[in-house]
C-alpha cells in the first residue's frame, strides 16, 4: 500500500502539463529546429562558394582549367591528324609516281 500512495502523490504521475512545461518544450523544439536550419544554411553557403570562381582554388576554376586543357588537346589532335593526312597524301603521290615509272619501263 505504501508504494501505491507514493505513486499516487508523485509529481511525475501528473498527466497535465503546466504553462511552464509547454514553454520549455516549445523552446527546446525551436532550439533544435533553428540549429538544424543554421547548419543547413552553413552547408549550402559553403557548397555554393565552390561553384564561384575565386582565382584558382574553387571547383569552378578547376573545371574551367580542365575544359581549356581539353580544348588545347583537341586542337593539337586536329593538327596532328592534319599532318598525318598530309604525309599520307605525299606517300600516295610518291607511290603513284613510282608505279607509273615502273609501268613505263
Amino acid at each position: 500500500m505504501a508504494v501505491f500512495i507514493f505513486v499516487k502523490y508523485s509529481p511525475y504521475n501528473n498527466l497535465v502539463m503546466t504553462i511552464q512545461d509547454w514553454a520549455s518544450l516549445i523552446v527546446a523544439i525551436l532550439t533544435i529546429v533553428s540549429s538544424l536550419g543554421l547548419a543547413i544554411k552553413w552547408l549550402v553557403k559553403h557548397y555554393l562558394s565552390e561553384l564561384k570562381p575565386n582565382s584558382g582554388s574553387s571547383l569552378k576554376d578547376q573545371v574551367n582549367r580542365l575544359e581549356s586543357a581539353l580544348d588545347e588537346q583537341r586542337v593539337d589532335s586536329q593538327r596532328s591528324r592534319d599532318r598525318q593526312e598530309k604525309k599520307l597524301d605525299e606517300m600516295y603521290q610518291i607511290l603513284i609516281k613510282h608505279i607509273a615509272k615502273v609501268d613505263k619501263e
